[in-house]
């Protein structure tokens, strides 16, 4: 059975497929409870009198990272990052693939470039891009390490966009709204993979 992304590609051509990374390309398994209080906390001891509610989403989580790394500058992100990527390495446990996106990433690199966009940290990411042989497959990757803000903010593809290509010729595969968000938010188009959504319904 054809994937719908090669689907989309045939009447929509590209040149560069920017891919999420978890719920897209893989699963995590990473144990996420407390993920939000993490941030929570950190938020309230950087800036104690700073009115602020615990993100309940994804999406609260990232906004308010940005919000807090734009009021404090790099001094703050550094705090943030590797507050949440300890987090996320000490709760890890390996991942679940997307078997036929990699499949479809490993056998089309001379049609496409790939990029990786994702809103983890790089130390959550490494297992993954080794295990899976992608290190040198993407010609960019983008962890929440290397953007000022995450996304749905644009950030992340300042730093793959290439001025040699329109933004047409750009696709985002992700699967939540802040993909689809940061996608618009970039000015290129947006692909939903649904692989892991299908697993859980």
């Amino acid at each position: 059975m054809t994937h719908p992304l090669i689907t989309y590609l045939s009447t929509h051509p590209k040149k560069t497929i920017i891919f999420d990374l978890d719920n897209t390309l893989i699963q995590l398994t990473i144990n996420w409870s407390g993920v939000y209080d993490m941030l929570f906390d950190a938020a309230k001891k950087l800036y104690p009198d700073l009115k602020i509610t615990m993100p309940l989403s994804s999406y609260e989580f990232y906004t308010l990272y940005s919000q807090l790394v734009v009021r404090g500058g790099l001094n703050t992100k550094e705090i943030l990052d590797h507050t949440i990527e300890t987090f996320e390495v000490s709760n890890y446990h390996g991942y679940i693939p997307n078997s036929t996106l990699l499949s479809f990433i490993h056998n089309n690199t001379n049609q496409y470039q790939f990029a990786l966009w994702t809103s983890n940290t790089r130390g959550a990411i490494q297992d993954f891009l080794e295990k899976e042989s992608l290190k040198n497959v993407f010609n960019t990757i983008v962890t929440l390490n290397d953007v000022f803000r995450a996304k749905p903010q644009p950030d992340g593809f300042l730093t793959i966009f290439n001025n040699s290509l329109s933004k047409k010729d750009y696709l985002m595969v992700g699967d939540r709204s802040i993909d689809r968000d940061a996608a618009h938010n970039a000015g290129i188009d947006y692909f939903q993979e649904e692989y892991f959504n299908s697993l859980t319904n």
